[in-house]
Formats: structure tokens, sequence, C-alpha cells
């Protein structure tokens, strides 16, 4: 009886570890590693998590791959409509990071590369004319 019990507390504990989704308040970073957890296990976290709206609507959504943000990421306001998406690699911003207004009109482009600007930066005004667009190079200003 007792290995029976001892099965099921272990398929059930594997597939908590396993889940492909679940919620961020369910992680933990451990301050040794840096690495992000499942507060209920002890191997590093791979799959996605997200925070909820009190109305049950999406807010965020992160995917994690061996403890690290890793990939696309993405943010909603309540009513449902996109707010921004960006990608990160080893916890840190890579790429493009788009934020739109809740109308669906793009607020801004920014690029980064390691963690920095990098490359063109563009905002928009809520009817989609440019507002200015500058140039960073590995986080520093060099062109309007």
């Amino acid at each position: 009886m007792r290995a029976i019990i001892l099965s099921i507390v272990f398929c059930l504990a594997s597939s908590i570890g396993w889940s492909k989704s679940v919620m961020l308040k369910d992680l933990v970073e451990n301050p040794g590693d840096g690495l992000v957890y499942n507060k209920f296990l002890t191997m590093p976290f791979t799959g996605t998590a997200n925070t909820t709206y009190e109305s049950g609507q999406l807010k965020t959504l992160f995917n994690f791959i061996d403890g690290e943000t890793q990939g696309q990421a993405e943010e909603y306001y309540e009513s449902g409509q996109l707010k921004s998406k960006f990608n990160l690699e080893n916890g840190e911003l890579n790429g493009p990071h788009e934020t739109f207004y809740e109308n669906g009109q793009l607020k801004y482009n920014w690029n980064y590369k390691d963690g920095k600007m990098h490359g063109l930066q563009e905002d928009f005004d809520e009817d989609g004319s440019q507002l200015f667009s500058i140039k960073y190079e590995n986080g520093v200003y060099i062109a309007d």
C-alpha cells in the first residue's frame, strides 16, 4: 500500500514539475544561482508562466528554459489587447521590443542587444504618426 501511495505522490510531483504553464506567483528565484524554480520542486523551471488580472484575463506571459527567461514575452491590457511584446535571452532584452496603445496602434519600437538599446528606437502617437526616431549602439546614443 505504501508503494502505491509513493507512486501516486511521485506522479503528481512530476506532473507539476513538467507542467507547461504555471502562475508566475508559483515560481521563485534562487539567489544562489539566479535561476527560477517552481517553489514546490528542486529543478529549474522550464515552461510558460503567466499572471492574470482579477477578472481572470491574461496579463503577462513569460517563457522559461532551464530556469531562465527565454524567447518572446507578452503583456496584455485587461481588454485582452496586446500591450507589449519583447524577446529575452538569458533574462536580458534582445531584439525588438514593441509596445502598443490599447487601440492596437504601435506606440514604440525599440531594439536591444544583450540588454542594451541597440539600433533604431522609434516612438509614435496614437494615430500612428512618428514622434521621433533615434539610434543607439550597444547602449550609447549615436544619432537622431
